[in-house]
């Protein structure tokens, strides 16, 4: 197996996925949805970590229509496609990063987002605190949960780099599984930091394109704030 940190994009039909898919509210998971739109109505201006084809320039201003959209993304095709079919939007603007270090000032940002990326990323926490560095007020992200010990990086749980339909036999993500002991060292520490954390989620089976011993996920979609005035750790799982 072939871990492609950006192997979305590197071929056609990925690209085409990300052209057509995910550009609306509707197509977001309801734990994605959760925060995101009362959080930016609140905010000016927005980052997507790891915005892929762009679509959330799209439904961002459905929920906004005047805000400062910037999407980064670590695979050039994907962020060239994005440059191609939606910079003309007004506000707007797409980078190619390299995975690491957020190319923007910090405390520049009031909204930082990150969909579908946490649970691939091996280096996830440090892409984290980058993402606080550079954000005024709110992060949110989303990662998969379960009741065991962590599965950072694990040759037993990956995905299948397939969204177009077909798999060339060996290119594959990580399909990280956190725990939620590690989500509680996380939320102290950010705690003892200012910031709060607020989750929320629901289980149900993990994708059609994961091998895993995971037979279900807690599908979890996580709100930092910073600065807050009582730092607190909430936890909401719908049955």
């Amino acid at each position: 197996m072939k871990i492609l940190k950006d192997g979305y994009g590197k071929d056609l039909e990925s690209v085409q996925y990300w052209l057509q898919n995910r550009t609306k509210l509707s197509e977001l998971y309801k734990s994605e949805r959760h925060f995101f739109t009362d959080t930016l109505q609140l905010c000016g201006e927005v980052l997507d970590l790891g915005c892929a084809a762009g679509g959330s320039a799209l439904f961002s201003r459905e929920v906004k229509q005047e805000i400062s959209y910037t999407g980064i993304d670590v695979s050039l095709d994907l962020v060239n496609a994005a440059k191609k079919h939606l910079g003309g939007l007004p506000n707007t603007e797409f980078l190619h990063f390299d995975g690491i270090t957020i190319p923007l000032k910090s405390s520049s940002v009031d909204l930082i987002f990150s969909f579908g990326v946490f649970h691939h990323l091996i280096d996830w926490k440090e892409l984290l605190f980058e993402a606080l560095r550079v954000s005024k007020k709110y992060i949110l992200f989303d990662v998969r949960v379960w009741h065991h010990e962590s599965m950072i990086n694990s040759n037993l749980s990956y995905q299948k780099l397939a969204l177009g339909g077909s798999w060339d036999g060996e290119s594959i993500l990580p399909y990280n599984i956190f725990s939620f002991n590690s989500l509680g060292e996380l939320s102290k520490q950010l705690n003892a930091k200012g910031i709060s954390f607020k989750a929320y989620g629901y289980y149900q089976k993990p994708t059609s394109l994961a091998i895993t011993p995971a037979s279900e996920v807690l599908m979890l979609s996580i709100l930092l704030e910073k600065d807050a005035e009582l730092p607190s750790c909430e936890l909401v799982i719908d049955a």
